[in-house]
C-alpha cells in the first residue's frame, strides 16, 4: 500500500500520514465563471452515511462499504508551541470579508436535509487548560473555557452614536421557534455589554395526553411547555469544599460600575453591586415593584449604619403628631391599591417633604390596601444641624 509523502511536492495520500515542509494550502477555483465551484465547502470531512443514500457530495462509489461502528470526531488540529513553549492556537477560522462568521457549531440535533434522526448535542465547548503541578512554568495561568471579544466601531466614524459589539450573546431556547445561526437582537439593545443574555420565551400548546408508553390516547387536552420562562442571566457562585477558614458560599454575581475599583472580597450573596447605585431595580408595569426581599428566619433588608464622631441619645424620641392617615386614603392619593403587607413606599410633596409608609393590610372585595405611615422623630432643622469634627 502506498505510503504518504515524504515532503513538500509528494502526493497525498488518504489513511496515511503525510509529511511537508511547508504549509499545504487548498485554493478553490472555477475554470468555467458560469459552472460554478462545485460544492458548498472548500473542504469536507465526514464519514459515510447510511449505505442506502446516496453519498452526500454525489462521487462514484462513495456509497461503496459501511460506516465506522465506533464514533469519529470529525477534525482535530493542534497547535505546536515550540522549543520555548510559546502559547499558539490549535485553529484559526476567519470569516468572509463581508461580515462572515469565524466559526459556526452546530451540534448534532440542529434541523438540516437528512438528518431527521439527529438530536442533542452542544454547538461550541470550550475547555479551558489546567496549570500542571510543580510546573516549570511560573507564568503559566489556568486558561479560560470561552473569552469573547466584540467588535469596535470606528473611533471617528461613528456620529451614529452605535455602541460596540457586545462579547458575548447568549439566548435561551433559539431565537424563538426558529434556530439561526447569528443573533437578531439588534446592536443597539445588545451593544456594549460584555455578555447579553435573552431568556427563551414561554410557548404552551395544548396537546393530546400520552400514555405510559408515550403513545396519543384520548382525553382533555393537556398543556406542553415549559413551566417558566428562561432567565436572561444566572450565575451561581461556587460552594466551600475544603477545610479551614473562607466564606462558605461564593457570590452569584458581581457587578462593579465602570471606574469603580473591584475589590475580590466576596460576602456568599447572591448579588453584590458596587457603583454610585449598588443596585437599582426599576418595576415594569401596573403591577411591578423596585425589588422584592425575602427572609425565612432574619429581616428581610439588613440596613448597615453608618459609622459617625457624633454621640447619639439613648433617651426615645417622641415623634411629634402629624396628619397620619388613619383610614384607606382617598383615591387621589398615590397609594397603590393593591399594595402587600411589608410594602413600603416613599412619597414626596411638591415642598421637598419625604415620608414613608408601610402597607399593613392586603386588599379585599370590599376596599384597597390600608396603608399606615411610618412615625418619626422630630424634625432636625438646619440652625440645630452640626457638622460632624473632622
Amino acid at each position: 500500500m502506498s505510503e504518504g509523502s515524504t515532503g513538500s511536492g509528494g502526493d497525498l495520500v488518504s489513511g496515511r500520514a503525510n509529511l511537508a515542509d511547508g504549509s499545504t494550502k487548498i485554493w478553490a477555483k472555477t475554470p468555467d465563471p458560469e459552472t460554478g465551484f462545485f460544492g458548498e465547502a472548500i473542504l469536507h470531512t465526514e464519514t459515510l452515511g447510511d449505505v442506502n443514500s446516496p453519498g452526500d457530495l454525489g462521487e462514484e462509489g462513495a456509497d461503496d462499504g459501511t460506516p465506522p461502528m465506533r464514533s469519529l470526531i470529525g477534525t482535530i488540529s493542534r497547535g505546536w508551541s515550540g522549543t520555548y513553549k510559546g502559547p499558539c492556537t490549535g485553529l484559526v477560522a476567519r470569516g468572509g470579508k463581508a461580515a462572515g462568521t469565524g466559526v459556526v457549531g452546530l451540534g448534532g440535533g440542529v434541523p438540516e436535509p437528512g438528518g431527521a434522526n439527529s438530536e442533542g448535542g452542544i454547538g461550541i465547548q470550550g475547555l479551558g487548560g489546567s496549570k500542571l503541578p510543580r510546573s516549570f512554568e511560573p507564568t503559566v495561568v489556568p486558561g479560560a473555557g470561552v473569552v469573547g471579544q466584540g467588535g469596535r466601531q470606528d473611533d471617528f466614524d461613528n456620529q451614529a452614536r452605535i455602541p460596540h459589539a457586545a462579547g458575548v450573546i447568549g439566548i435561551g431556547g433559539g431565537n424563538g421557534r426558529k434556530i439561526d445561526l447569528l443573533p437578531l437582537h439588534d446592536i443597539n439593545v445588545t451593544g456594549g455589554a460584555g455578555v447579553y443574555g435573552q431568556g427563551a420565551d414561554l410557548a404552551i400548546s395544548l396537546v393530546p395526553p400520552l400514555d405510559a408508553d408515550g403513545k396519543s390516547v384520548c382525553g382533555p387536552s393537556v398543556p406542553s411547555g415549559p413551566l417558566n420562562p428562561g432567565a436572561g442571566v444566572v450565575g451561581r457562585g461556587g460552594a466551600f469544599t475544603g477545610s479551614g477558614p473562607g466564606i462558605r458560599q461564593g457570590d452569584g454575581v458581581v457587578g462593579v460600575a465602570g471606574g469603580v475599583p473591584f475589590v475580590a472580597n466576596p460576602q456568599g450573596a447572591g448579588v453584590i453591586g458596587n457603583g454610585k447605585f449598588g443596585v437599582v431595580g426599576l418595576g415594569a408595569g401596573l403591577d411591578g415593584r423596585g425589588g422584592r426581599f425575602e427572609a425565612d428566619w432574619e429581616a428581610q433588608v439588613i440596613l448597615t449604619p453608618r459609622q459617625i464622631k457624633s454621640v447619639l441619645s439613648d433617651k426615645p424620641a417622641y415623634p411629634t403628631m402629624r396628619d397620619f392617615y388613619t383610614a384607606v386614603p382617598p383615591l387621589s392619593l398615590p397609594f397603590p391599591k393593591d399594595g402587600q403587607p411589608g410594602d413600603l413606599l416613599s412619597l414626596m410633596d411638591a415642598a421637598g417633604r419625604c415620608d414613608l409608609y408601610l402597607c399593613t393590610m392586603a386588599a379585599t372585595k370590599r376596599r384597597h390596601a390600608i396603608w399606615q405611615q411610618v412615625l418619626l422623630g422630630a424634625p432636625i432643622v438646619d440652625d440645630a444641624f452640626k457638622p460632624e469634627p473632622k
